[in-house]
């Protein structure tokens, strides 16, 4: 049951890990696109 409930966390921490990167990377794109727009 340990190892079963461990193996959980393990996925939902990817999870979650994978959707934080995914709202980085666009927060990321957001940034540059203002900054390129600004410039111009």
């Amino acid at each position: 049951m340990g190892n079963a409930s461990q193996n959980i966390k393990g996925e939902d921490f990817l999870t979650v890990f994978q959707a934080l990167s995914l709202m980085i990377a666009f927060a990321t794109l957001m940034i540059l696109v203002i900054n390129t727009s600004n410039k111009k």
